[in-house]
């Protein structure tokens, strides 16, 4: 080995820590879509129950309730956008670590093995 070889351990490269964080919310988020889908349905009911209270309701028939099979506001976008935001962190990743390991290589650091 040459004295002016260095090697970069994956802790500190920066991407690597976005990319790990960005997992972790990832999870966290998939945690929280249950608890959130009850409140957010929830709350689409009593929002739908405030509008109909004015609405003159014939005798004998129900207002329609339920507001459907899924929520109107869902957490898909924030699921999108961390998806998104994983690759982009992981290709940066992988681009810094090509570009370090390419610039090593054509300044002639790397040593072979015999």
């Amino acid at each position: 080995m040459t004295g002016s070889q260095t090697t970069t351990s994956l802790a500190e490269s920066p991407w690597t820590w976005a990319a790990l964080f960005l997992v972790g919310a990832f999870v966290a988020l998939g945690l929280a879509q249950h608890k959130f889908r009850y409140r957010q349905t929830q709350l689409e009911r009593q929002f739908f129950a405030r509008q109909q209270s004015g609405h003159a309701v014939p005798v004998g028939s129900q207002p329609d309730m339920s507001s459907g099979p899924s929520p109107i506001i869902t957490l898909a976008p924030l699921h999108w956008l961390l998806t998104g935001l994983v690759v982009a962190a992981s290709l940066g990743f992988w681009w810094s670590r090509w570009k370090s390991h390419r610039a090593s290589v054509t300044s002639g650091d790397e040593v072979s093995t015999p």
